[in-house]
């Protein structure tokens, strides 16, 4: 769980694409640690008690984001298409945003964004609700073990893009400090009277492990190219944006995620 990447946000509050006002984004996310002990393991006959790494990770398959409410300044002066594909150098925007998670969870996150010249800084948080669930003794989901979990994810970073004119292509860079949840459910307890039946592996184990992480990702942008097209009375702008991000932490524990979003700006 984190909170969502701000490209889209930057393409809205640079208004390159003229009266685009509307994000839609589809992402999935997978993320790990590999330092965290949360299975309680120790190094037998040791003093002091050294424990064992536990090797974790998670993944979120499907998020949809959507972008009902947005304000945008300066008032733009290309709304109908005139062509002017520059953009704002200091063009901001003010965002709420709502997402929904599989297999259940619901979130909103509000999200400034201010262009000072060939970068932007951008900020957000968002508050999430979810009920998450846990396996059972061969690995597999368990509808019957569920946790649930109100939490709250704060996003910092600048970035900065490069605009194709005439090409309808752009490309951009950003990083940031973000904070990052992994959850686990647990898991449902092996009988041991059954022979061969599995442990519950250390995945399976009921944990939160939640902190703050660097990232970086690289952007990839298209947006129409109407006016050009001597279509100068068109509001039909649309902007569209894949983004690649990776975040890691090296410290106590080495947590590390990558992520995958697509968005489409109307």
């Amino acid at each position: 769980m984190m909170a969502p990447v701000f490209t889209p946000h930057a393409l809205l509050a640079k208004q390159i694409a003229p009266g685009t006002s509307k994000q839609f984004s589809i992402a999935s996310m997978f993320g790990g640690c590999d330092s965290c002990n949360v299975s309680g393991r120790m190094v037998q006959d040791s003093d002091p008690p050294v424990y064992v790494d536990d090797d974790l990770s998670g993944s979120s398959y499907f998020r949809i984001d959507f972008m009902p409410l947005t304000y945008t300044w300066p008032k733009t002066q290309n709304t109908e298409g005139e062509e002017n594909w520059s953009g704002h150098t200091f063009g901001g925007g003010l965002f709420l945003n709502f997402h929904y998670a599989l297999p259940i969870e619901v979130g909103v996150s509000p999200a400034i964004v201010q262009w000072l010249g060939p970068i932007y800084v951008a900020a957000s948080y968002e508050l999430s609700f979810g009920r998450y669930y846990g396996k059972d003794s061969d690995g597999d989901t368990d509808f019957d073990k569920t946790r649930h979990l109100f939490t709250g994810a704060a996003n910092f970073g600048t970035g900065s893009m490069i605009f194709m004119k005439h090409h309808g292509l752009g490309f951009g860079l950003h990083g940031g400090l973000r904070q990052f949840h992994l959850v686990s459910a647990g898991c449902t307890d092996t009988d041991s009277d059954v022979v061969g039946a599995p442990d519950c592996n250390a995945d399976g184990k009921q944990y939160h492990i939640q902190d703050w992480m660097f990232y970086y990702g690289v952007d990839f942008i298209g947006y129409t190219s109407l006016p050009l097209l001597k279509e100068t009375n068109s509001r039909g702008h649309t902007a569209y944006s894949f983004t690649i991000e990776s975040g890691i932490r090296t410290d106590d524990q080495r947590l590390m995620y990558w992520a995958l979003q697509w968005s489409l700006l109307l």
